[in-house]
């Protein structure tokens, strides 16, 4: 099978999303199909990046198309791009033998719809819209992969039939799962104190990810040491003198998040409840890296984290309620040798999710679906 996966983003970056990408394009070669990543030309970059962004040695052929940096911020000036996007793909690959055209980007796919065979577009949905252009790839038919049961949710009472959609969950590269350095060796790598009760949180400081519910809880805790890996160089210089008891090692790359959550004692996924897009729709990459670290996990109550874990395999809290988290986190630091062995058990549950065993789901689902 030929494999087109579009991506109008500058590429390889550090954002989860380009990781997401990434580890799909790889699990589908890891599935026999021939595969093409097509990214923006917003920087030159090359295979021999993605080596060094994401610590694997890509199967996939990468190739950049127009436009680069081009026009102001604005919608207008997004929407031209996905169109022109688009437009350049068909112009140069619209008569290849791809078998699939796979893209998360909604406008790129109902453009493509009005150039070339419908029959081989894929949509991958990461949010609940329902814009002209989703509406447009329902109404043609196409397979939809949704990344949350919240999302497949949302679409059902749209009433887009069931048979149209495939729930699959992002996932997690099977090198999460190989032999893990030592707590001290990690600890020694990132100047941590060694014998501390480190709680850590990996990520984003976006507000939906409840950083700052974290922050406060470790405020409320006696002999924990919070620590932040995350947050761009702005962020973390104005966030660091509100909270000055965590912290923060800043952005590391993720090629070494396997190791980073080694250092951990307790790792925390703090998302609010606040917004649809954290609460029901998303479908957090460090979840199932977490799940397969086996270090005990403190996570919120929320739809879209307990549609994968539930309360035997990690310790959930009320979402954006610091003290709740604070006593979350000291349960678990009471009861800490039987959190430990859930934690091992939730990582033999976390091989359910790796990219190829999804890339193999989505393959299937798209070939019974043609």
């Amino acid at each position: 099978m030929k494999v087109a996966y579009l991506a109008n983003v500058p590429y390889p970056t550090d954002r989860a999303h380009a990781a997401q990408i990434t580890h799909m394009c790889q699990a589908f070669s890891n599935q026999k199909a021939d595969v093409t990543l097509f990214t923006n030309a917003y920087f030159e970059s090359s295979q021999e990046d993605i080596v060094t962004k994401f610590g694997i040695e890509p199967k996939f052929s990468l190739e950049q198309l127009p436009p680069t940096k081009l026009f102001f911020k604005s919608k207008l000036s997004f929407y031209l791009r996905e169109v022109l996007f688009a437009f350049y793909f068909w112009r140069r690959h619209g008569k290849d033998s791809h078998d699939v055209i796979y893209s998360r980007h909604e406008l790129v796919l109902c453009t493509l719809s009005v150039l070339m065979p419908r029959t081989k577009l894929v949509y991958e949905s990461h949010e609940a819209k329902y814009n002209f252009a989703v509406r447009r790839l329902f109404r043609l038919g196409l397979p939809v992969v949704v990344i949350s049961k919240g999302i497949y949710d949302f679409y059902r009472q749209q009433n887009i039939p069931a048979d149209q959609l495939l729930v699959a969950d992002d996932g997690i590269d099977e090198s999460f799962f190989e032999s893990l350095p030592s707590r001290a060796t990690v600890r020694n790598k990132l100047n941590l104190p060694p014998e501390e009760f480190i709680v850590m949180y990996i990520g984003g400081f976006d507000t939906y990810k409840g950083v700052d519910t974290l922050f406060e809880a470790g405020a409320k805790l006696l002999d924990v040491t919070v620590v932040a890996i995350g947050g761009s160089t702005e962020q973390v210089a104005v966030i660091k003198k509100k909270y000055p008891h965590v912290r923060f090692l800043g952005k590391l790359p993720y090629r070494e998040l396997r190791d980073n959550q080694q250092a951990a004692n307790v790792l925390v996924i703090p998302n609010t409840a606040t917004t649809p897009l954290s609460n029901e729709y998303t479908s957090p990459l460090k979840l199932f890296a977490h799940m397969a670290s086996g270090v005990p996990i403190v996570a919120s109550d929320i739809p879209s984290l307990t549609s994968v874990v539930l309360g035997d395999d990690v310790t959930l809290v009320q979402p954006d309620n610091s003290g709740a988290l604070a006593a979350g986190i000291s349960a678990v630091r009471q009861d800490y040798e039987n959190k430990q062995a859930a934690a091992r058990l939730l990582s033999v549950k976390a091989k359910r999710y790796t990219w190829t065993e999804r890339a193999g789901r989505v393959l299937g689902f798209v070939d019974d679906f043609q």
